[in-house]
């Protein structure tokens, strides 16, 4: 097959047996770097991980999108027929070894298995979480690969769990450059122990899955009171973000506003992606709520059955209060209107998955942007949040890593709640969760931990005010 257009950007291929499984796709796309000259195409490898190739010809900025589309599929056919440069040949070949028959698989190919054929069924469900934890699996495999010197699923014995177990608190963060938190080496415990179980009932291994301790630890030390990410987002940062001298093309929502919508409402990012004109309510009392697109006043979140999604058609709200009613303030209003109106004549799709093929089915949502010539629902908007705090970071000479998630928002919204004094039943109810949920998870775990002290001190001077004291009486020195 002759592909004239990737000769044209001088990308140089080799052939190698490293191929696409099911569930991992190329995936390819253009984008630019700040950092780097020119464009970059950005696409997955065999094994989850994700690669990039700088310094494409200049001409690439001024092809049009049907040309840019065809160099895509071309370099995805390049891909799928097990053709990668050879920067990603050597990362490969790290990871990918030898096959070693069925009876007694690599971890690589263990891990294939574990999300094609061992969990086929499971992998379809749009409310399982396996499609996410791929990438996951495959970084701590890679650990007793490069670690324990371990090649196949035999291999690995009891003694390697504990020592996985025990070296699981000093694994580094790819996003913040630092140790990972209590709540991640949990959920790394998790998925490792899932894997195992699987593959063990399937080969017919004993592992002792005991010697993967569960419970969350902080510094060594037992730690119950917190077990997830729980980084709240300054609010100097979020203040000066209206001031940035930031402009949005006109493909994506404004992202000031976005900002301003996550942090005052504290939706989840799915929600907000799936938010259409069926979610608008006028609430005037308990007793008078109707829908309205003109004279609306809060969103109504619900489970949508007809709603595309990533994974397939219906959405599922996950959380403990499903059906609940969230205020809008005058500003988030006047942004879901100026969205209504100009996407009033656009017809918007929700690319999602049915039968095992991608397909694109009509929905109104109130946020799309515009992708691939048509505008569609956008799954996440990370990248534009990030930006923009960065953009505010550096302009305003602030200091922060700005390596924040959209999730940090329900944190920093349950934090200044708290402050203001509202009521741990009204702050859960909005975040849809219960109120120990609530507390144990969204809480700032500095801000814990100083009440937990302060507590403690004030309930040792009570009982230290409650305790008698004892006084030494001088008597009278009989001589005998």
């Amino acid at each position: 097959m002759e592909l004239t257009l990737l000769e044209e950007l001088d990308i140089v291929f080799k052939k190698t047996p490293y191929l696409y499984l099911r569930g991992v796709k190329p995936r390819s796309r253009f984008s630019r770097h700040r950092g780097r000259s020119n464009s970059r195409i950005e696409y997955n490898l065999p094994d989850g991980r994700r690669s990039s190739i700088y310094g494409l010809s200049d001409k690439v900025g001024v092809l049009n999108e049907k040309k840019r589309n065809r160099i895509l599929f071309e370099f995805n056919k390049y891909l799928l027929m097990g053709f990668f440069p050879e920067k990603d040949i050597q990362k490969l070949s790290k990871l990918y070894l030898k096959p070693s028959g069925l009876s007694n698989p690599n971890l690589l190919e263990a891990v294939n298995l574990y999300y094609t054929k061992l969990n086929h069924q499971k992998w379809e469900k749009s409310k399982s979480t396996i499609p996410n934890e791929r990438a996951t699996l495959i970084m701590i495999t890679r650990y007793f690969v490069e670690k324990k010197n371990l090649t196949t699923i035999r291999e690995i014995k009891t003694e390697h769990l504990k020592d996985f177990n025990r070296d699981v608190e000093r694994f580094k963060s790819r996003r913040t450059k630092g140790l990972i938190s209590p709540a991640t080496q949990k959920s790394y415990k998790k998925i490792l122990k899932a894997f195992l179980n699987c593959i063990s009932y399937e080969y017919e291994l004993s592992y002792d899955l005991r010697a993967l301790d569960l419970r969350t630890y902080f510094k060594g030390k037992l730690d119950s009171s917190v077990c997830a990410r729980t980084i709240v987002i300054p609010e100097t940062l979020l203040d000066l973000v209206d001031k940035c001298s930031y402009k949005t093309s006109f493909n994506y929502p404004d992202r000031k506003e976005v900002i301003n919508f996550f942090r005052r409402t504290g939706i989840c990012k799915q929600e907000f992606s799936c938010l259409s004109l069926e979610n608008l309510y006028n609430f005037k009392s308990a007793d008078d709520i109707t829908q309205s697109i003109d004279n609306f006043n809060c969103i109504y979140i619900r489970d949508k059955d007809d709603c595309p999604t990533k994974y397939g058609l219906g959405l599922t709200v996950k959380s403990k209060n499903r059906e609940r009613y969230i205020p809008l303030g005058q500003r988030e209003i006047t942004f879901i209107k100026n969205q209504i109106a100009k996407h009033s004549g656009h017809t918007i799709f929700g690319k999602t998955t049915l039968d095992g093929h991608e397909k694109y089915i009509e929905y109104r949502f109130l946020f799309p942007v515009y992708r691939n010539g048509i505008w569609q629902r956008c799954n996440c908007f990370l990248n534009g949040i990030r930006s923009l705090l960065k953009a505010t970071n550096d302009q305003f000479e602030l200091g922060f890593e700005c390596d924040y998630t959209v999730h940090d928002f329900r944190n920093t919204i349950n934090d200044s709640m708290g402050d203001k004094g509202m009521e741990a039943s009204k702050r859960s109810y909005l975040l849809g969760h219960s109120i120990e949920v609530n507390q144990k998870n969204y809480s700032n775990y500095n801000k814990v931990q100083r009440s937990r002290a302060a507590d403690l001190k004030e309930h040792l001077q009570r009982i230290e005010q409650k305790q008698p004291r004892l006084t030494l009486l001088k008597s009278d020195t009989v001589s005998i």
